[in-house]
């Protein structure tokens, strides 16, 4: 491996029991991911052992089902690939099927272990790809379900809850660079006046406006620039849609 062209999150999330020192139980966010209030330990982890955020989806992540939409979207083959491997398992169904929220993730590090006994073509696969690949698997919902329903993970004290679904109704707030500038302005608004625990903004953005009204936004709210931001932030936005008013 050469780690300088690593850019496939799935072969780095697949090598986080490699990283020196990890604590047995350790929680991992995205670049993406955001804190809108302070947050305690209980919003991790449970008496027994971690919170799993993975929520309802509208759609069963199969090759079979995704049809077309498989071979267009990588994100989608490789959730479709992992569940696929946790339908073999445990049997679980179609209507079983949960989606991975852009919220931290929390993981036992002996789980690394035993899931890559598990499936260990898949993850050599993917470890061994520097860009994400539609052959790729997700780690964190083959650990997140090795932890829920083997047998095993019990026996060896690893324990994970699903919490409610109201909690990412309120709690976690997804909001996407895909939105029109008047609907992304709105959205910051809502994480102004609700303050959630935990929030992202993540997707590609084509539009130049809704860039605008993130970027002049964000330094307000987060308003202590952290000690390894580049030097120099940019002071003189513009207020794309009035947001001072």
């Amino acid at each position: 491996w050469d780690f300088d062209t690593v850019l496939n999150s799935n072969a780095v999330e697949a090598s986080f029991d490699n990283i020196p020192n990890v604590t047995d139980v350790f929680i991992h966010m995205n670049d993406d991911y955001m804190f809108g209030s302070n947050v305690f330990p209980w919003q991790f982890f449970t008496k027994k052992g971690i919170w799993t955020f993975m929520g309802p989806s509208i759609i069963p992540w199969t090759k079979e089902s995704l049809g077309r939409t498989y071979q267009r979207a990588v994100w989608r083959a490789m959730t479709a690939n992992s569940w696929d491997m946790i339908d073999k398992a445990y049997d679980t169904k179609k209507s079983d099927h949960l989606k991975l929220k852009h919220s931290p993730f929390m993981y036992y590090k002996r789980a690394f272990a035993k899931i890559k006994q598990k499936w260990p073509e898949a993850f050599e696969a993917t470890k061994s790809h520097p860009f994400r690949n539609y052959s790729d698997i997700v780690t964190p919902l083959l650990h997140h379900n090795w932890v829920l329903h083997d047998p095993e993970a019990k026996q060896l004290g690893m324990h994970a809850t699903l919490p409610p679904r109201s909690l990412f109704d309120t709690d976690h707030l997804y909001i996407t660079y895909k939105m029109a500038p008047e609907m992304m302005a709105q959205q910051l608004k809502r994480i102004e006046r609700e303050r959630p625990h935990f929030w992202t903004i993540n997707g590609g953005c084509t539009d130049a406006g809704t860039a605008r009204v993130f970027q002049h936004w964000l330094p307000k709210f987060f308003d202590i620039p952290s000690s390894f931001e580049l030097a120099g932030r940019t002071e003189d936005l513009r207020d794309p849609l009035g947001l001072e008013s």
